[in-house]
């Protein structure tokens, strides 16, 4: 049932990052993780369904794979977002991570595309309730100055899939069957859904209808510049992404534990820059976070595009992708949740959306773009696409300010409840 906050003492800080920080978001987290976990998998699995399935392609099984998922989620997402702002985030991530570990599980047992692609999607709804849930409930409980540290620790679930849970599923695959990895996910968003559950929030008030909240924000010219932004960002980022595996392979004779091993090294840097470009937000402003970030995947994509002889390159782009990716992604998030406070939900579902509908488009242009010039084609594309996501950013985005601060003031944190105390 939710409950009122009970506000707490700090504790001490360590580097911007306290250890009750982490404690109090890891919940948040770990359901991150889960769907962060799902949404990666097929990136070292797609040679290994491929093989089972007979796919035309790995370019149309990416494409139907990561539009079925995706899909559903940009979809239904802007419908979904106002159910946490009127009935609470904890109910409504908790519908999120059931539908989750039911799919998973489907897909585990799929025995076509048929079965899997329907699975896929309904994951892709599991996570439209749960994930845009979670952010706002991270801008109900930390003030907008410091709020891109908090958001760091919930989006590390994100990363840390490609570090633990993607190659964790590789391994899996390489040792018996791709359906080893999908199990384990149902298994992990049933944990999810489990240590989620012992969270308290507060029921938000709505201040308008249901359907009034979704059209003012579309309405909102400055909030619709921000998630135009994310927009860009996952059709480069994650439309490319999807094929990372294929790239390893055919070029570099990567196979599938030496992929798995290789998107780790993308997620390990991925952590480390969330966690970093946090705070350098807290310093330099946000606006400087997301357009370092978005300027850095630029550069990658173009060494994608060039790369075509060296692994040990290889590797390290993927390492920089990780770090490019992420340095920026917890100031956006921040940004986005204080555009229209009173409909934060619907804000952050509207974003989320727009980041899964540019993962299905990225998926399909950078699938055409690979069956036409192959990498160095989808590359160049890419790079074009993020180029403009920055310039976005950096000159049209209008970022809020903290009311009353500058610089901005230490993070003041509110302890996210346990019905058990």
């Amino acid at each position: 049932m939710d409950a009122p906050f009970r506000p707490t003492t700090p504790s001490p800080d360590l580097g911007g990052f306290g250890l009750s920080l982490a404690a109090e978001l890891a919940p948040l987290s770990l359901g991150i993780f889960a769907i962060g976990t799902n949404l990666f998998i097929v990136v070292p699995l797609l040679p290994a369904i491929q093989h089972d399935f007979g796919a035309a392609s790995v370019g149309d099984l990416g494409q139907l794979l990561v539009s079925a998922y995706a899909l559903p989620y940009a979809l239904l997402a802007p419908v979904l977002g106002p159910l946490s702002d009127r009935v609470g985030r904890v109910r409504v991530m908790a519908a999120g991570l059931t539908l989750l570990a039911l799919a998973a599980t489907i897909s585990a047992l799929a025995p076509t595309l048929a079965v899997l692609a329907p699975a896929r999607g309904l994951a892709g709804i599991g996570a439209a309730l749960y994930t845009p849930a979670a952010y706002a409930l991270v801008g109900d409980r930390y003030p907008y100055a410091r709020r891109q540290q908090a958001m760091a620790v919930v989006l590390a679930g994100l990363p840390l899939a490609t570090v633990v849970g993607v190659p964790a599923a590789g391994l899996l695959a390489a040792a018996g069957s791709w359906r080893w990895g999908l199990g384990a996910v149902a298994v992990l968003a049933a944990a999810s859904l489990l240590s989620m559950l012992r969270l308290n929030a507060p029921s938000p008030t709505p201040t308008a209808g249901y359907w009034d909240m979704i059209w003012a924000s579309f309405r909102d010219g400055r909030a619709m510049l921000a998630v135009a932004v994310s927009f860009l960002w996952f059709v480069a980022g994650l439309g490319l992404f999807t094929y990372m595996g294929q790239y390893l392979f055919s070029l570099f004779g990567f196979g599938s534990g030496e992929r798995a091993l290789a998107v780790g090294a993308y997620g390990v840097m991925g952590l480390a820059a969330s966690l970093a470009g946090a705070r350098f937000a807290a310093v330099a402003g946000k606006r400087a976070a997301v357009v370092i970030g978005l300027s850095g995947l630029g550069a990658v994509f173009l060494l994608v595009a060039l790369n075509r002889q060296s692994a040990a390159l290889a590797l390290l782009t993927l390492a920089a992708w990780g770090a490019a990716s992420w340095f920026g992604m917890p100031s956006q998030q921040a940004i986005v949740s204080e555009l229209r406070p009173a409909a934060r939900g619907t804000m952050l579902a509207l974003n989320n959306s727009a980041m899964y509908l540019g993962a299905t488009l990225g998926a399909a242009l950078m699938g055409k773009a690979l069956d036409w010039g192959g990498f160095p084609a989808a590359g160049g594309l890419a790079a074009g696409i993020v180029t403009a996501a920055a310039l976005i950013a950096g000159l049209a985005v209008q970022v809020p300010t903290a009311p009353g601060s500058s610089p901005d003031p230490p993070i003041k944190r509110r302890r996210l409840g346990c019905a058990a105390r």
